[in-house]
């Protein structure tokens, strides 16, 4: 039996997805919780499950994107804090432009 998902259907679970791998990497990135907690947080059962489609979706282990931002230099701001003016961001690690963007609205 083969089953078929509407483009609307499919539409609405990408963008779970996505919000989820959002939420991943702010408790990745913002929060010391383990992968487990984080899986746990995220509504997976299983953190091998989390932890396969978080490297699908990403390319990344949910380990291998913490480990990189600890040698991103971002500039620390409070929440809500608005931006003005231009920012350089130095790094040799293309992952600080992702963490970047997380801080920075562009």
């Amino acid at each position: 039996m083969v089953i078929v998902l509407s483009p609307l259907v499919s539409a609405l679970h990408q963008y779970i997805l996505n919000q989820r791998i959002s939420q991943a990497n702010y408790y990745l990135s913002e929060t010391s919780l383990s992968i487990k907690e984080i899986a746990q947080k995220l509504g997976y059962h299983d953190s091998h499950n989390f932890m396969k489609i978080y490297k699908r979706e990403t390319g990344l282990t949910p380990s291998e994107y913490r480990n990189s931002l600890q040698h991103c230099q971002v500039m620390s701001l409070k929440k809500g804090q608005k931006i003005t003016g231009y920012y350089i961001l130095v790094s040799s690690n293309p992952l600080c432009l992702l963490m970047a963007n997380h801080y920075f609205l562009f």
